[in-house]
């Protein structure tokens, strides 16, 4: 069992700041992209131009060419090196500088626990069982449970609490992991379930003039202010482009979405996308980008751009 927890309900007229981090803080200290571990684990060897070849499939997809269809198996594997460990301290100096902002809720994709341990040194948990930080705000469907609807990492630091949602799963709960198509499909299926019962509550909120209590990570997405970091939003990722589009279709006059990211990581495509979506993209032009240094002064120059942006 978890810990049963209520949320604090939001003020329509104030959106509430979530900061959404991605797989990026992980890479800035050498840690392997989720392509080069699904590589490391691939049951069939591949040759190099095989490799440059299998790189077009939509990432859900290569998942299930590298593990040859056992996904399953290969994520038993791939979260045995996502438990909780000590991060370096210019990794937690980093991560802590974004926390400092106006952020009290954190979503992030990531099935490892490096926020929890920049929160909290002291964090830990195990495969299958229960911990002390881990709350819970609604029971709903096996399915609700399985992908973490409700499910989320309560923690505090200097007297501040933060909710950290793993939107994708998390390392200690297996089944929790989304990884390869069918779990794509089955999240992104949950997700407009829900979505369904939240634009109707929204409405009602909205013509009421009540404030809107959320339940899951989802309504902070659509109802905050999204600030996203880290996250390089690939076009396969129809979980999460189908919720922007949702937000955009029924919740636009509350909360936008910031994206942050280096210039020349920005495709012209990609851009477009963004765009379309009513994303504001932050461009920025950080020339060299190869010690650790120099990735953490770029992810700290994200954290003052969001300060002065909230000030």
């Amino acid at each position: 069992m978890s810990n049963r927890i209520q949320l604090k309900p939001i003020d329509l007229s104030k959106p509430v700041n979530v900061l959404f981090l991605g797989n990026g803080l992980n890479r800035c200290f050498d840690q392997n992209s989720w392509e080069k571990l699904l590589k490391n684990y691939s049951t069939i060897h591949y040759t190099d131009e095989q490799v440059k070849i299998l790189e077009a499939l939509p990432y859900p997809l290569q998942a299930v060419v590298y593990s040859n269809d056992q996904v399953d198996s290969v994520v038993a594997e791939i979260v045995k090196t996502m438990m909780p460990k000590d991060n370096i301290p210019d990794q937690n100096g980093m991560i802590q500088n974004l926390l400092d902002k106006p952020f009290e809720i954190i979503l992030t994709t990531n099935y490892s626990y490096e926020i929890e341990k920049a929160v909290d040194s002291e964090f830990h948990c195990e495969v299958g069982l229960r911990n002390k930080y881990r709350c819970l705000t609604e029971k709903g469907s096996s399915r609700d449970q399985q992908f973490g609807l409700y499910r989320l990492n309560r923690l505090s630091m200097d007297k501040r609490c933060y909710d950290i949602w793993h939107i994708h799963g998390e390392a200690s709960i297996k089944n929790s992991i989304v990884l390869g198509h069918y779990y794509y499909g089955n999240l992104l299926r949950t997700i407009e379930e829900y979505c369904a019962k939240s634009i109707a509550y929204y409405k009602i909120c909205k013509s009421k003039d009540l404030q809107f209590r959320p339940k899951s990570w989802i309504d902070y997405f659509l109802v905050g202010n999204v600030y996203m970091v880290g996250y390089g939003f690939d076009p396969s990722e129809m979980d999460l482009w189908w919720l922007v589009n949702c937000k955009k279709r029924h919740f636009s006059d509350v909360g936008t979405i910031t994206m942050y990211e280096r210039t020349e990581w920005l495709g012209y495509e990609k851009r477009q996308l963004l765009e379309a979506y009513g994303i504001i993209v932050k461009s920025i032009d950080f020339d060299s980008f190869n010690s650790i240094e120099e990735k953490c002064s770029y992810y700290n120059m994200i954290s003052e751009l969001i300060k002065k942006e909230n000030e």
